[in-house]
């Protein structure tokens, strides 16, 4: 591979610069970034995920709670309608929610992070469908519209902060094991030492 002859600093700048456009575009090449972590693991790991996990971390240093975390790759959710005729021929409007990210770098990277380190052992609790309808009816009757992006801080502002967390709970579980992984990585372990002198040294 190409990418696997790039010094470390033109890697990290060329990868860093794909990371950062479309998540569409980046899952549909997924398989180039297995690729490369199986062949330079150690490289991919500190040219890669280690800068961006730094700075997110320090963002994350800063949130005094859930929401606050969240929002750091989360810029809000746009409200969308979906309507269908049911049998007696009377037309059902239903809403849903689409998530709006604010750091599409973040996301690609603890995805990258989560693909391969996490239990995705979670509980579905309830119907989101009906969930989101009463979430929908909260936002209505503070004025929100069909179509608008209501954000994190708008969301706990009308009380429904709690179901947005639960909505999302999956990317909170990955953010959370994004951050465990910043906390074990060591980005210059001793066994990447040449020899026994440079160990010494380092003591």
């Amino acid at each position: 591979m190409y990418t696997t002859q790039l010094n470390d600093t033109t890697q990290a700048r060329l990868l860093k610069s794909w990371l950062k456009e479309d998540g569409g575009l980046v899952r549909a090449h997924s398989g180039y970034l297995n690729i490369l972590r199986e062949l330079q693991e150690e490289r991919y790991e500190k040219n890669i995920i280690y800068p961006a996990m730094l700075e997110l971390k320090k963002q994350l240093e800063r949130c005094s709670d859930e929401g606050e975390r969240l929002a750091t790759i989360v810029s809000g959710f746009r409200i969308r309608a979906l309507s269908r005729v049911d049998e007696d021929n009377q037309r059902i409007r239903k809403y849903r929610f689409s998530i709006e990210y604010k750091n599409i770098y973040f996301y690609n990277i603890i995805n990258e992070i989560s693909r391969t380190n996490i239990n995705w052992s979670i509980r579905a609790g309830g119907s989101y469908l009906d969930r989101e309808n009463k979430m929908a009816e909260k936002l209505f009757k503070h004025g929100f519209i069909v179509g608008e992006v209501f954000t994190i801080k708008e969301a706990r502002e009308v009380g429904i902060l709690d179901d947005v967390l639960d909505k999302l709970r999956y990317t909170i579980k990955r953010l959370n094991r994004a951050e465990e992984w910043m906390n074990e990585y060591n980005p210059n372990p001793i066994k990447n030492k040449s020899n026994f002198m440079s160990m010494l040294n380092d003591l």
